[in-house]
């Protein structure tokens, strides 16, 4: 009798030794369980956040893009007002040295028709004497041909003067449609740069999204795997309790 009672102690000592093995086993796998999913949750909150780090780069990027694209357009809008003006200063500057050519073009024709006139009329021998000879008022007449002459050498001054600024002008105005050119390729470039990086806030957004729901998911599976191993670890303590109480009542029997 005491050698059974001395083996059901044993059996009743060895399923007590394997419920401790088996309590601390199970405790040990919720604990690398849970190990493992804090480390993917860390791991996915830091790529989230760095991800809306990112994010919030390229906000700043895209309004800083924003502010100098506004300061573009008003500087076309400026750059373009300053063509027109200068065209319109162009257009009169043109109908001034039109008008001012058409005087002079008149007013020598005419002078060279006096003259034509006047020649045709006296022999080059008796000019002197026909000079001499004639009335005050044709003195008077070549006289003031010879004013108008010189009237007529005074305005080609101011012509060229004129077709001097009108140069100086046209200079300018070329260079202010290279800077132009300039200034829309400038924005065309900044135009495209915006695009990227709205088309990157746009996937980063989406990524973001995306580890979130990956990561409630991953933890409700995390979860239910977790309710699942400690379900069946329950039903193992369970069934070794059960052995447990059956070794001590065959023990007393």
């Amino acid at each position: 009798m005491t050698r059974d009672n001395k083996s059901k102690q044993e059996q009743i000592n060895a399923m007590e030794n394997l419920l401790q093995r088996e309590a601390e086993k199970h405790q040990e796998t919720i604990r690398l369980l849970e190990d493992e999913h804090a480390t993917q949750k860390q791991q996915a909150e830091h790529e989230i956040d760095v991800l809306r780090r990112q994010v919030r780069q390229l906000e700043l990027h895209v309004e800083a893009y924003d502010v100098l694209e506004a300061a573009n357009i008003k500087l076309r809008d400026r750059v373009e007002q300053l063509m027109q003006e200068m065209e319109q200063e162009n257009k009169t500057h043109a109908e001034e040295i039109h008008k001012v050519r058409l005087d002079m073009f008149n007013h020598k024709m005419a002078l060279e028709k006096t003259f034509r006139k006047a020649l045709q009329e006296l022999d080059a021998d008796y000019l002197k004497k026909a000079f001499n000879a004639m009335s005050e008022e044709s003195k008077n007449a070549l006289v003031a041909n010879a004013k108008l002459k010189d009237e007529l050498q005074l305005q080609s001054i101011g012509v060229d003067n004129l077709m001097h600024r009108f140069t100086q002008q046209a200079k300018h105005f070329q260079k202010m449609k290279v800077e132009n050119e300039i200034l829309e390729q400038e924005s065309h470039l900044r135009l495209r740069e915006v695009a990227t990086m709205k088309k990157m806030h746009l996937t980063a957004a989406r990524t973001i999204d995306k580890l979130k729901d990956d990561g409630n998911k991953e933890e409700q599976e995390w979860k239910e795997h977790t309710n699942k191993i400690i379900e069946d670890l329950r039903h193992d303590n369970q069934h070794v309790h059960k052995m447990h109480e059956l070794t001590q009542v065959n023990y007393f029997i």
